[in-house]
């Protein structure tokens, strides 16, 4: 394995420590609110990507972006539809992690790259693979054994596995590259970060709480830094490689959950999990034998 790809894997890897050190930041920040620590992620976002832009004077690839969009009325709708779902899905990463949804979160990771299947299916008419089938069938089926168990089935998973893939789907169709669309969407999300801070009274730093001094410095660093590598890792790796690494994140969630969050895992839920962890393991499957096959080629 050449050095490129150790790299790629590295960075694959490291994106997805950092994106569950970011989960917890809930917990580290109480009584700081999750909406909060959203607010003051983004913030501390801006201010890496603003900060990058501003020392490399690299505007033309946003102004390009942007004028492409011209005065069609429904890209610009697109861009901001877009921009709210990303935005939401930040919110709802750190929000959910302190009030009880953490597992909730990760089975929508979970669930996210199988939905990415099924909307490259009926979107784009990409073809599908009997073991692609099968892994989208194995979770529709646990998604319908937690509705039949439970009578209902959780908004956040609906929410983190449905929405992502519109986010994508549309970003793809608009050929926005992605730092281009990600310092988009974080200068957007800026100004209502900024005025909840104010208006909440969030914008202090509590004191004497001197953990704080280094939680929200490094909220804004580690965040680029995981959006950085996974972004490193999706353009250097094979799909298929890449898409194993995709279950490495929700897996470290749904272990943090159980053993920092204290979620309880319910012995009715048992069944939902040993499908949709079914679903996984053939998604893994056609992920490694298309690397084996393309390594053959």
């Amino acid at each position: 394995m050449n050095r490129i790809s150790q790299t790629a894997i590295a960075a694959a890897i490291l994106s997805s420590i950092l994106f569950a050190l970011i989960y917890l930041y809930g917990i580290w920040m109480h009584p700081v609110s999750g909406t909060a620590v959203y607010a003051w992620r983004v913030v501390g976002m801006a201010v890496i990507l603003w900060s990058v832009i501003l020392f490399t004077r690299n505007w033309q690839p946003i102004f390009l972006t942007l004028a492409r969009l011209g005065k069609k009325w429904h890209l610009w709708a697109a861009l901001l539809l877009t921009s709210a779902i990303f935005a939401s899905q930040m919110w709802l990463f750190v929000w959910g992690a302190v009030n009880g949804y953490g597992i909730d979160i990760a089975i929508g990771y979970f669930l996210f790259p199988m939905v990415m299947v099924a909307v490259a299916r009926v979107v784009f008419h990409e073809r599908l693979n009997r073991l692609q089938w099968l892994a989208v069938l194995f979770a529709a089926a646990g998604v319908a054994v937690q509705i039949w168990h439970s009578k209902t089935f959780s908004w956040v998973t609906a929410w983190t596995a449905g929405t992502y893939p519109i986010y994508y789907a549309v970003r793809r169709s608009m050929h926005i590259s992605a730092f281009n669309g990600l310092f988009i969407d974080i200068t957007l999300m800026l100004p209502f970060a900024l005025a909840f801070l104010w208006a909440s009274g969030h914008w202090g730093i509590p004191v004497p709480a001197a953990k704080y001094w280094l939680l929200l410095p490094t909220l804004g660093l580690i965040s680029a830094v995981a959006l950085y590598t996974n972004l490193y890792a999706a353009f250097n790796l094979p799909v298929a490689l890449f898409g194993m690494f995709s279950y490495l994140e929700p897996t470290l969630l749904f272990l943090l959950a159980i053993t920092v969050l204290g979620m309880p895992v319910q012995a009715e839920d048992l069944w939902t999990y040993l499908l949709l962890g079914t679903g996984i393991i053939l998604m893994l499957s056609n992920n490694y034998l298309r690397l084996k096959s393309n390594k053959a080629a």
